[in-house]
Protein backbone atom coordinates (compact mmCIF):
# COMPACT_ATOMS: atom_id res chain seq x y z
CA UNK A 1 0.00 0.00 0.00
CA UNK A 2 1.15 3.54 -0.71
CA UNK A 3 2.29 6.26 1.62
CA UNK A 4 -0.74 7.69 3.43
CA UNK A 5 -1.56 11.23 4.41
CA UNK A 6 -2.71 10.99 8.03
CA UNK A 7 -1.86 12.91 11.14
CA UNK A 8 1.43 11.85 12.77
CA UNK A 9 -0.37 10.41 15.80
CA UNK A 10 -3.87 9.23 14.77
CA UNK A 11 -4.83 8.47 18.39
CA UNK A 12 -4.34 12.07 19.55
CA UNK A 13 -6.81 14.52 18.03
CA UNK A 14 -5.65 17.93 16.86
CA UNK A 15 -6.53 20.91 19.05
CA UNK A 16 -9.83 22.45 17.98
CA UNK A 17 -9.75 26.10 16.94
CA UNK A 18 -11.81 28.48 19.07
CA UNK A 19 -12.61 31.12 16.42
CA UNK A 20 -13.66 31.19 12.77
CA UNK A 21 -10.36 32.79 11.73
CA UNK A 22 -8.40 30.10 13.60
CA UNK A 23 -10.46 27.39 11.91
CA UNK A 24 -9.72 28.91 8.49
CA UNK A 25 -5.99 29.11 9.28
CA UNK A 26 -5.99 25.46 10.41
CA UNK A 27 -7.78 24.47 7.16
CA UNK A 28 -5.31 26.44 5.04
CA UNK A 29 -2.38 24.72 6.83
CA UNK A 30 -3.96 21.33 6.13
CA UNK A 31 -4.46 22.30 2.47
CA UNK A 32 -0.81 23.34 2.20
CA UNK A 33 0.32 19.99 3.60
CA UNK A 34 -2.04 18.15 1.22
CA UNK A 35 -0.87 20.15 -1.81
CA UNK A 36 2.83 19.74 -1.01
CA UNK A 37 2.35 16.00 -0.59
CA UNK A 38 0.34 15.62 -3.82
CA UNK A 39 2.91 17.73 -5.71
CA UNK A 40 5.68 15.39 -4.51
CA UNK A 41 3.61 12.32 -5.44
CA UNK A 42 2.91 13.72 -8.92
CA UNK A 43 6.66 14.19 -9.53
CA UNK A 44 7.24 10.59 -8.35
CA UNK A 45 4.60 9.31 -10.79
CA UNK A 46 6.27 11.19 -13.64
CA UNK A 47 9.14 13.70 -13.49
CA UNK A 48 7.49 15.44 -16.48
CA UNK A 49 4.25 16.07 -14.60
CA UNK A 50 3.17 19.71 -14.65
CA UNK A 51 1.82 21.01 -11.36
CA UNK A 52 0.62 24.56 -10.80
CA UNK A 53 -1.35 26.55 -8.27
CA UNK A 54 -4.21 28.78 -9.28
CA UNK A 55 -5.31 31.53 -6.86
CA UNK A 56 -8.95 31.23 -5.83
CA UNK A 57 -11.36 32.31 -3.14
CA UNK A 58 -13.86 30.55 -0.89
CA UNK A 59 -16.85 32.27 0.70
CA UNK A 60 -18.46 30.58 3.69
CA UNK A 61 -21.27 32.04 5.84
CA UNK A 62 -19.33 32.18 9.11
CA UNK A 63 -15.79 33.33 8.28
CA UNK A 64 -16.74 35.07 5.02
CA UNK A 65 -14.35 35.15 2.04
CA UNK A 66 -10.75 33.91 2.19
CA UNK A 67 -8.02 33.11 -0.34
CA UNK A 68 -6.91 29.57 -1.19
CA UNK A 69 -5.12 27.92 -4.09
CA UNK A 70 -6.43 25.30 -6.48
CA UNK A 71 -3.81 22.66 -7.32
CA UNK A 72 -3.78 21.57 -10.98
CA UNK A 73 -1.95 18.45 -12.16
CA UNK A 74 -1.29 17.56 -15.79
CA UNK A 75 0.23 14.10 -16.13
CA UNK A 76 1.99 13.16 -19.41
CA UNK A 77 -0.20 10.90 -21.53
CA UNK A 78 -3.46 12.10 -19.97
CA UNK A 79 -5.80 14.43 -21.87
CA UNK A 80 -7.36 16.34 -19.00
CA UNK A 81 -5.81 18.32 -16.16
CA UNK A 82 -7.02 17.29 -12.71
CA UNK A 83 -7.67 19.95 -10.08
CA UNK A 84 -7.82 19.78 -6.31
CA UNK A 85 -10.36 22.52 -5.52
CA UNK A 86 -10.91 23.42 -1.85
CA UNK A 87 -14.58 23.85 -0.85
CA UNK A 88 -14.21 25.02 2.75
CA UNK A 89 -13.71 24.13 6.37
CA UNK A 90 -17.33 24.39 7.52
CA UNK A 91 -18.42 20.97 6.31
CA UNK A 92 -20.98 18.72 8.00
CA UNK A 93 -19.20 15.63 9.29
CA UNK A 94 -15.67 16.87 8.57
CA UNK A 95 -13.19 19.69 9.13
CA UNK A 96 -12.55 20.44 5.47
CA UNK A 97 -13.40 19.31 1.96
CA UNK A 98 -11.55 19.29 -1.36
CA UNK A 99 -12.97 18.23 -4.73
CA UNK A 100 -10.64 16.27 -7.02
CA UNK A 101 -12.08 17.11 -10.42
CA UNK A 102 -11.71 17.33 -14.16
CA UNK A 103 -14.29 18.10 -16.82
CA UNK A 104 -14.98 14.33 -16.83
CA UNK A 105 -16.12 13.86 -13.20
CA UNK A 106 -15.15 14.53 -9.58
CA UNK A 107 -14.33 12.79 -6.30
CA UNK A 108 -14.48 14.19 -2.77
CA UNK A 109 -11.78 14.32 -0.12
CA UNK A 110 -12.58 15.30 3.47
CA UNK A 111 -10.40 16.00 6.47
CA UNK A 112 -11.70 13.77 9.25
CA UNK A 113 -10.64 14.12 12.88
CA UNK A 114 -9.73 10.82 14.53
CA UNK A 115 -12.96 8.89 15.14
CA UNK A 116 -14.93 11.48 13.21
CA UNK A 117 -16.16 14.87 14.37
CA UNK A 118 -17.92 15.29 17.69
CA UNK A 119 -21.67 15.46 17.54
CA UNK A 120 -23.82 16.85 20.34
CA UNK A 121 -27.22 15.27 20.79
CA UNK A 122 -29.92 17.13 22.72
CA UNK A 123 -32.66 15.05 24.32
CA UNK A 124 -35.68 16.59 26.04
CA UNK A 125 -36.14 20.22 26.82
CA UNK A 126 -39.68 20.59 25.46
CA UNK A 127 -41.25 19.69 28.82
CA UNK A 128 -39.63 22.63 30.56
CA UNK A 129 -36.83 20.50 31.98
CA UNK A 130 -33.26 21.27 31.06
CA UNK A 131 -32.14 19.45 27.91
CA UNK A 132 -29.78 16.51 28.30
CA UNK A 133 -26.69 16.76 26.11
CA UNK A 134 -24.65 13.81 24.98
CA UNK A 135 -21.44 13.90 22.93
CA UNK A 136 -20.67 11.14 20.46
CA UNK A 137 -18.21 10.46 17.67
CA UNK A 138 -19.69 9.96 14.23
CA UNK A 139 -17.21 7.31 13.04
CA UNK A 140 -15.38 4.39 14.59
CA UNK A 141 -12.76 5.57 17.07
CA UNK A 142 -10.01 3.77 15.11
CA UNK A 143 -10.60 6.05 12.12
CA UNK A 144 -7.28 7.86 11.70
CA UNK A 145 -7.18 11.63 11.55
CA UNK A 146 -6.37 13.00 8.11
CA UNK A 147 -7.54 13.31 4.52
CA UNK A 148 -9.87 10.56 3.33
CA UNK A 149 -11.67 9.72 0.10
CA UNK A 150 -15.46 9.77 0.45
CA UNK A 151 -16.05 6.40 -1.20
CA UNK A 152 -19.54 5.81 0.22
CA UNK A 153 -21.31 8.15 2.61
CA UNK A 154 -24.14 5.67 3.14
CA UNK A 155 -21.83 2.81 4.06
CA UNK A 156 -19.35 5.00 5.94
CA UNK A 157 -16.40 4.01 3.73
CA UNK A 158 -13.64 6.60 4.02
CA UNK A 159 -10.30 5.14 2.84
CA UNK A 160 -7.27 7.14 3.97
CA UNK A 161 -5.75 9.11 1.11
CA UNK A 162 -2.43 7.69 -0.04
CA UNK A 163 -0.24 8.03 -3.13
CA UNK A 164 -1.73 4.96 -4.86
CA UNK A 165 -5.31 6.18 -4.37
CA UNK A 166 -4.47 9.73 -5.48
CA UNK A 167 -2.60 8.41 -8.52
CA UNK A 168 -5.62 6.32 -9.50
CA UNK A 169 -7.92 9.33 -9.16
CA UNK A 170 -5.64 11.41 -11.39
CA UNK A 171 -5.43 8.61 -13.97
CA UNK A 172 -9.21 8.09 -14.11
CA UNK A 173 -10.20 11.77 -14.05
CA UNK A 174 -7.43 12.74 -16.47
CA UNK A 175 -8.39 10.30 -19.26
Amino acid sequence: MGKSLTAPNPVKRAKRPTSASAKVEQYKARLEELFQTVEAWAKEWSPKAQVKRIPSQITEPVPGAYSVDILEIQQPGLRRPVRLRPLGCYIVGAEGRVEVESNLDHESLMYIPGGGPDMTIQVGGASGRLPKHSKARTLRKETAEGWVWVQSRLMGLYPTLNDDLMHRMVEVLGR
